[in-house]
């Protein structure tokens, strides 16, 4: 056994706080207060080691709330690049140029070349047909065939989670 020093309190009293205010799912709260009590006993053994050890869970649920609220949100500025102008002309363009493309293929190498070149012309209008969209129009697509929002719920910590951490606090403040 060795006596805590001020930055594992310091770690552990920092976690403590991120972890109160972090979305968590349901299910990540659930094993919370059983690693909050493990935290508790090595916190009153004063065993640095097992302190470390006890905090390794809870700052993974730290670390996985943090990415879940960067990443998980909704990035409204993708939707609103919007290019200059909206041009149905696209595809009829797409279409002229790959059948161009067809055209010189036939002309420099016969059959073999106009299937090459077919497969080019393919994907011009491909993307051409691609460009007639806004980048919002395709966001709203790419949700719909989703199913919608894919965001696991999250909640605030419950009433026991809460509760553990603040009697932690109570029991053990940082030195410094």
């Amino acid at each position: 056994m060795t006596d805590l020093t001020a930055d594992t309190r310091a770690e552990a009293h920092t976690t403590l706080d991120d972890l109160v205010g972090a979305m968590l799912p349901p299910s990540t709260w659930d094993r919370l207060p059983g690693q909050l009590r493990d935290l508790g006993r090595a916190f009153d053994a004063g065993d640095e080691h097992a302190v470390r050890a006890a905090l390794v869970p809870l700052s993974r649920a730290v670390f996985e709330a943090k990415v879940r609220t960067r990443l998980g949100q909704r990035r409204p500025g993708a939707n609103v690049v919007i290019p200059t102008k909206k041009t149905p002309a696209l595809p009829a363009v797409g279409a002229v140029c790959g059948g161009l493309l067809m055209l010189l293929g036939w002309q420099l190498g016969g059959g073999l070349m106009l299937a090459a070149t077919a497969g080019l012309a393919l994907l011009v209008l491909g993307v051409a047909v691609a460009g007639t969209h806004t980048n919002a129009e395709r966001a709203t697509a790419r949700q719909a065939s989703r199913g919608g929002d894919d965001e696991p719920e999250r909640a605030p910590a419950p009433a026991v989670v809460r509760e553990l951490i603040d009697n932690l606090r109570q029991r053990h403040t940082p030195a410094g």
